[in-house]
């Protein structure tokens, strides 16, 4: 059909492009939705790639691609998303989960969330998803992979909790707990069980600190301008109350 050769083209082409085209193609697509002039039947092709139901499009690159195209469409309709999301949960979930397919089922999710709070149960799990990928020990050959991902589940979480950093905090400590060993007392650690810590958990707690901060500060800077905001807006009313008032 039509649909499937305009959709593997469209998976190639993002699978090839660098940064400066991802853009642009973000853009095009974002455009094209906002127009309705993505047809539904090329939609439908692209989540069928994404749950492996196309026997064309089965490749793991190829989902990925398919996923993020409809990332980039939904710049313009976050509900494109919002409408599938058991199965964007579905690339969450498993011990053989895609990392990078993860990655772009979690900046899925941040769309979904831009228009609007998502359910109680509906965030429980997904808070439950990304805790447990925060948490899981990728193979040496897909170390890197972990990065991008935690960096996007970390994002994913400011955008759908509500106290996002009582559940950083949750995780974080579930993070060091297993690095490190438990102790009784108060005491350093021995020298023999800090050899036996593993490189690569060290590093990704390390990471995940660094970038919760991160995300704490912007946090604390846009709160600020919030209330600077009100604060400017309130003297104004002030203002022209006392304008208003006979002299």
């Amino acid at each position: 059909p039509h649909a499937v050769g305009v959709a593997r083209g469209l998976v190639e082409l993002v699978h090839t492009a660098t940064l400066t085209e991802v853009t642009s193609l973000e853009e095009i697509l974002a455009e094209w939705q906002r127009q309705e002039q993505l047809p539904n039947a090329l939609l439908n092709v692209l989540w069928e790639t994404v749950q492996g139901r196309r026997p064309e499009l089965r490749e793991a690159w190829q989902q990925r691609s398919a996923l993020a195209l409809l990332c980039m469409a939904a710049v313009a309709d976050g509900g494109l998303l919002r409408c599938k999301m058991n199965i964007l949960m579905q690339q969450l979930r498993g011990k053989s989960v895609d990392l990078d397919l993860a990655r772009h089922a979690c900046i899925a999710m941040q769309r979904c969330a831009a228009i609007g709070p998502l359910e109680g149960k509906a965030a429980r799990c997904l808070m439950n998803s990304l805790e447990e990928l925060m948490m899981c020990s990728p193979p040496d050959a897909h170390s890197e992979r972990w990065y991008a991902m935690g960096e996007q589940a970390i994002n994913t979480a400011f955008a759908v909790h509500d106290a996002p950093e009582e559940w950083c905090s949750i995780v974080i400590r579930q993070m060091g707990a297993a690095i490190f060993p438990a102790h009784a007392g108060v005491e350093a650690a021995s020298n023999e069980a800090y050899q036996s810590v593993c490189s690569g958990a060290l590093s990704r707690l390390l990471f995940t600190l660094g970038h919760v901060a991160i995300k704490t500060l912007a946090q604390i800077e846009a709160c600020e301008k919030q209330l600077a905001k009100k604060h400017q807006a309130s003297l104004e009313d002030e203002a022209q109350q006392q304008d208003k008032q006979p002299k």
